[in-house]
């Protein structure tokens, strides 16, 4: 069933018919309301990386933060520039 559902979103021209298609198709494999055999994935997030840039650091680029400590975990190895 979700092949065939996935080739007629494949094979449709419009662009909005094509949007409206994959967007069903989505629901398919995200949630069990179509089908109860239908969950394929498991919606999952990622906690975003923050990054920071100064032309004022001379020393140790700013690193994306490794855990919850926050975007600045090496703190201590920047240097201030002139």
């Amino acid at each position: 069933e979700f092949d065939a559902k996935s080739a007629e979103c494949d094979s449709t021209v419009d662009d909005a018919e094509r949007a409206a298609c994959y967007n069903e198709l989505d629901k398919y494999v995200t949630t069990l309301a179509v089908d109860s055999n239908g969950l394929v994935v498991m919606p999952i997030t990622q906690k975003p990386s923050f990054y920071g840039y100064t032309s004022a650091l001379s020393q140790a680029g700013v690193a994306p933060d490794a855990g919850r400590a926050g975007p600045l975990t090496n703190v201590a190895d920047f240097m201030l520039a002139g």
